[in-house]
């Protein structure tokens, strides 16, 4: 499980380096992000669902959380229900024990981001000052 687990953070690194190679100017400019982004972002959640660790039959654990986060906080709810959603359509083809729990899990997280733009946390911030 270890394993799958560090092979599944590797993939998200190696992609958000991959995707960070695409921006020009940081912050980003806009409060939309580009559709060829958006699909990066969808992409990099069904590359990581690719390689998860299986803790029981059909319960699968991974990182496909991270790029709905990373865009919800970024562009709005708007924009990571957009990447949500084909996540969430693969996490239900998959099926197995697990998927109803998957996508209920999912969509919190996706409330959770929501609500913590809305309560002015930015991902700068996050990783300094209120991150403690």
């Amino acid at each position: 499980m270890f394993r799958a687990l560090f092979l599944n953070t590797c993939v998200l690194m190696a992609l958000t380096y991959a995707l960070s190679l695409t921006y020009r100017e940081w912050p980003p400019g806009g409060s939309r992000l580009p559709y060829t982004r958006l699909l990066a972002f969808t992409a990099m959640g069904a590359a990581l669902m690719s390689f998860p660790a299986e803790i029981i039959p059909g319960v699968l654990l991974d990182l496909r959380v991270v790029p709905v986060i990373l865009v919800t906080v970024r562009y709005g709810p708007g924009m990571g229900l957009a990447v949500a959603v084909p996540i969430l359509l693969i996490r239900a083809w998959h099926g197995g024990a697990g998927a109803e729990p998957a996508v209920l899990a999912l969509l919190s997280v996706l409330l959770m981001a929501a609500l913590a733009r809305r309560l002015g946390v930015t991902l700068q911030g996050l990783v300094s000052t209120q991150l403690r």
